[in-house]
């Protein structure tokens, strides 16, 4: 009888752990065309030129500070970036430094989320929309949507990247 209430009560005990994943997680698929990304990324590979600059802005509705600054790299390395005097977002990326730095950036955070199984009570992302420039095969516009619990304070639902000014050095 006492080995009988002991698996009852191991069963018991099973079925909560396994009731509570379903309580505080959550199965995350992000909304993204992954293939477009691909294709677009593979493009930009086999023109990527060595000497280039682009104005890049970033912002989101969280604790980050916005980015309004000119990257220029050379020789297919980052070389300095150059805040925009008088902007608002005087601040200088810390993660997009290269087109290929934009690419790989992009595609870890995806790769992060996809198919995962996410605290409810945390923060995760949701859907990325992107919009390229067909000659360059490069991203000018990236959108990340995340889903941001209650219970968070600083953490950003939305936050968006534009990338202007793009143009060959020699």
């Amino acid at each position: 009888m006492k080995q009988a209430l002991n698996g009852l009560l191991i069963v018991v005990s099973l079925m909560a752990i396994v009731s509570c994943d379903a309580l505080f997680l959550t199965n995350v698929t992000v909304d993204f065309d992954y293939q477009k990304f691909n294709e677009e990324k593979a493009l930009w590979n086999t023109l990527k030129p060595n000497n280039y600059q682009y104005n890049l802005e970033h912002w989101n509705d969280g604790f980050s500070m916005p980015v309004d600054t000119v990257i220029i790299v050379e020789n297919g390395k980052y070389k300095t970036q150059i805040p925009h005097q008088g902007s608002d977002y005087d601040y200088e990326s810390q993660f997009y430094l290269t087109i290929t730095d934009v690419y790989e950036s992009i595609e870890r955070e995806y790769k992060e989320y996809h198919n995962t199984k996410q605290s409810k009570a945390d923060a995760y992302l949701k859907k990325i929309e992107i919009k390229y420039d067909a000659g360059n095969h490069i991203p000018v516009e990236i959108k990340q949507y995340y889903y941001v619990s209650p219970i968070l304070a600083d953490a950003a639902s939305y936050g968006e990247t534009k990338i202007t000014g793009y143009r060959v050095n020699n």
